[in-house]
């Protein structure tokens, strides 16, 4: 499979000031984080899928029981280990599309802004149903393309090796979310980064 998985180690060193530099991105990606935050309670176990460097997993320990943080990309999760994170908190190599969790194992799973460059995000959803718990939620911000500029902007960064796999506007990717099982009970795009951010809340559907 062509997941991209040496550009995405290549870059692990530098990947948050390339992600997150710059005033405006970095208020973007504080808005997100802590409405992550927000949806979490004390009494939660929590899986954070292409968690990267960890960007975000010191905040996320701080407001559950456990969190396990996850890439699929060794190096980025050496990064991740190198940050001082208090709590309940383990580290693991895994691929979001094939998971070796139980059945029902967490009450949210997080995975920020990455859907959209997994080269099959639907097989990352279907994991995703089997290891959350029935009453679980399901917290998936990921960038989207509303504009021109975006767009622009897109086509530098493939030119070095990034690539995308879903262009998802917001509205296409509530569609997309909902399509494949789950319910959608929390969405908002937050502005400031490069790339609008998406940022859906969603809940197994009964009958899925």
């Amino acid at each position: 499979m062509n997941d991209n998985k040496k550009f995405w180690s290549k870059v692990a060193w530098i990947y948050e000031k390339f992600t997150r530099g710059g005033k405006s991105a970095d208020k973007a990606y504080c808005e997100m984080e802590q409405s992550i935050c927000n949806c979490l309670k004390a009494d939660m176990k929590v899986l954070e899928l292409a968690a990267g460097p960890g960007i975000m997993a010191p905040k996320i320990a701080r407001y559950c029981e456990s969190l396990e943080i996850t890439d699929f990309s060794p190096a980025m999760l050496e990064q991740a280990k190198k940050r001082k994170i208090s709590g309940n908190v383990k580290f693991a190599v895994a691929d979001a599309t094939n998971l070796a969790y139980e059945e029902r194992s967490f009450d949210a799973v997080v995975i920020a802004n990455a859907l959209h460059i997994m080269p099959e995000p639907a097989k990352a959803l279907k994991e995703i149903k089997r290891v959350l718990k029935k009453d679980g939620i399901l917290i998936a911000p990921t960038f989207t393309r509303e504009n021109i500029k975006s767009k622009l902007i897109e086509h530098i960064m493939e030119a070095v090796g990034f690539k995308t796999y879903s262009r998802w506007t917001h509205h296409s990717y509530v569609r997309f979310m909902k399509g494949k099982g789950f319910t959608v009970v929390e969405e908002k795009i937050i502005k400031g980064h490069n790339f609008p951010i998406s940022f859906l809340v969603c809940k197994t559907n009964k009958f899925s």
